[in-house]
């Protein structure tokens, strides 16, 4: 009987392995080639003027320093680019932006956002650092 139950187990566990293995393989497919990363961050930069923000800034981050601050004292296990913008726009334009990017098929993490209110007017300044 005992044995009959480890087999199962054993079954279940090749099984769980195998639905996470395809996991990983479709998550990996996200992520976007190296070759592609300029494409996607042109792609970023459209979307948020589709969407009514204002682009003040797009950069990429290369400081070191800057990219510790962000991804911690490890490295990423994939390579990734990090980008910063400064937007300007109504709050529910910027929701909406946020949610486009992190709807694309390919692999745009928000990684850090600050907002803040533009005095004496109805919009909002956000700083958001991204990585593609």
């Amino acid at each position: 009987v005992e044995d009959g139950t480890i087999e199962k187990q054993i079954k279940r566990l090749r099984k769980q392995t195998r639905k996470a293995k395809e996991q990983l393989k479709a998550d990996e497919s996200r992520l976007t080639q190296p070759e592609a990363v300029e494409h996607i961050a042109g792609k970023v930069v459209r979307t948020a003027t589709q969407n009514g923000l204002m682009v003040k800034e797009f950069m990429e981050l290369t400081d070191k320093n800057d990219l510790k601050k962000i991804t911690g004292p490890e490295n990423p296990p994939y390579p990734r680019r990090y980008y910063t913008m400064t937007l300007k726009s109504s709050f529910q334009a910027l929701r909406r932006f946020i949610e486009n990017i992190e709807g694309f098929p390919e692999l745009v993490a928000v990684q850090r956002i600050s907002i803040e209110k533009v005095e004496d007017e109805a919009l909002v300044t956000a700083e958001v650092c991204l990585s593609i």
